[in-house]
């Protein structure tokens, strides 16, 4: 754990997908009232909105912990694959740092565009998404 690659892939692996996984493809298929079953084709953008905006501070760090977990890991896996192959890294640490965040921008400006526009589902759809991210521990007590 003291590496950024394990740090990120167990941070990766134990905590933020799992939480993501659960909240935006388990719960809402859930087919209790007031969810009732919301298929893949109907979690579109609506679903994230109401999510930033009905829960921002934690929204925003469960998905910035995500992409940047994501990032970190790719790009310092990528750093070990090529050392190994050429016996020498090409990138400082400051380097990866900034390619990691290079990924990550995209990813997290996409998600501040949507978090600022309106919610144009339903009222039953959006009770529905509030119900399913109520199911999710991180959403129902933090």
């Amino acid at each position: 754990m003291t590496s950024v690659l394990s740090s990120t892939g167990y941070l990766t692996l134990f905590l933020f997908l799992p939480v993501h996984y659960l909240t935006h493809r388990v719960y809402p298929a859930i087919s209790d009232a007031p969810i009732h079953s919301f298929g893949p084709a109907e979690l579109d953008y609506e679903f994230v909105k109401t999510g930033l905006q009905t829960w921002p501070l934690r929204s925003w760090l469960l998905y910035a912990g995500l992409v940047g977990c994501v990032a970190l890991h790719s790009v310092e896996g990528i750093s070990i694959i090529t050392a190994a192959q050429n016996g020498k890294t090409f990138v400082s640490k400051s380097g990866r740092r900034l390619a990691s965040l290079l990924v990550g921008i995209p990813a997290m400006a996409g998600l501040f565009l949507i978090s600022r526009e309106p919610v144009w589902a339903l009222r039953s759809s959006v009770e529905g998404y509030v119900a399913a991210f109520s199911r999710s521990v991180v959403y129902r007590i933090l």
